[in-house]
């Protein structure tokens, strides 16, 4: 596995494309080693530190000046799947994008792309209402702890719709609950189910739930998706997806047959910083099998038979879509 480290100056990366730099600073090695989920980063020294290498049973020798990681054993999950590296990176300054300080190593990324016009972006950042304490403080561990949470946007697109429609939800990739506590602010008689492999995370949003008084409209059920999915009892009325992207399509499948009749379906990161739109041989910044897998993703929820869907540039990009008629 290669961990490239990426010495960006602070205002030299915006932080909503964190998540497709992520993915270009982990990278499998030529012989396709696994990347398990839930490696983090944090400040190493002036530029990136991966938090979590020991939990992945990395060797750290020497990780603020070299370029590679090596794996001491087989490691689980895929390097799509990364579930906490994905939203927040620590990174030491340098204006100009380029510093070569204490790792003498220049970026080859990309400039960051974006959704909407830097302008468009900040005039509706400066919408957002004051978030409560307990939403303040998830925002800042998810930024503080590399931790993947939706954009606030997205949050409340998923808050109208639980307000609208009281459904039960099924949501894949809880992290600490942020999105959780949006929907199930709103819900009455609705709830949420939501699937999350990592333990310390899950227990983390059971935290933030409770404290939030919302605990008793929600259940978390532990374990890899794919593998707790096919057991879940439904029908659900809101499908909501956010977890591993090379998986989502396997996901959707899975949780299909679970749906009720008129279910919505929500899926997050479909944009992935507008990269979806560059051409297939750009460099870019996400993962070119993640973007393969979000571009198939998009084509096909939007001729579906099964689907009447749509593709919105809401945060980093969200699919919602609205179960047809059975033929």
């Amino acid at each position: 596995m290669v961990a490239r480290l990426a010495p960006l100056g602070s205002d030299g990366l915006d932080l909503t494309h964190a998540e497709a730099l992520a993915e270009q600073v982990v990278q499998p090695d030529s012989a396709s080693e696994d990347l398990a989920a839930n490696l983090g980063v944090r400040e190493l020294d002036t530029g990136v530190v991966m938090e979590g290498l020991e939990r992945l049973s990395l060797d750290q020798r020497d990780v603020a000046t070299a370029e590679v990681a090596v794996t001491r054993k087989p490691l689980a999950g895929h390097v799509d799947a990364l579930d906490g590296l994905w939203q927040r990176l620590v990174l030491g300054g340098d204006s100009n994008r380029h510093d070569t300080s204490s790792h003498g190593h220049q970026s080859s990324l990309p400039d960051a792309m974006r959704i909407l016009e830097e302008v468009v972006e900040r005039y509706l950042r400066d919408l957002r209402p004051e978030r409560t304490d307990l939403m303040r403080e998830m925002e800042e561990l998810a930024e503080r702890d590399s931790i993947p949470i939706v954009h606030w946007e997205t949050g409340r697109l998923l808050a109208v719709l639980c307000r609208v429609l009281d459904p039960v939800v099924l949501e894949v990739g809880t992290a600490i609950g942020y999105s959780t506590v949006h929907m199930a602010e709103q819900l009455e008689r609705g709830r949420v189910v939501t699937l999350e492999r990592d333990t310390e995370r899950a227990a983390q949003a059971r935290s933030y739930l409770e404290r939030g008084g919302v605990a008793d409209r929600m259940e978390i059920v532990e374990g890899d998706a794919l593998e707790t999915l096919p057991g879940l009892e439904g029908p659900f009325d809101l499908l909501f997806v956010d977890a591993s992207k090379g998986e989502y399509a396997r996901y959707i499948e899975l949780a299909e047959p679970k749906l009720s009749e008129r279910a919505l379906m929500v899926v997050d990161n479909l944009l992935m910083s507008g990269e979806v739109a560059l051409p297939q041989d750009a460099e870019t910044r996400w993962n070119p099998d993640s973007l393969a897998s979000a571009r198939h993703l998009n084509s096909e929820l939007i001729a579906s038979e099964r689907w009447l869907a749509c593709v919105l540039a809401v945060g980093d990009g969200v699919g919602v879509a609205a179960r047809r008629p059975a033929a």
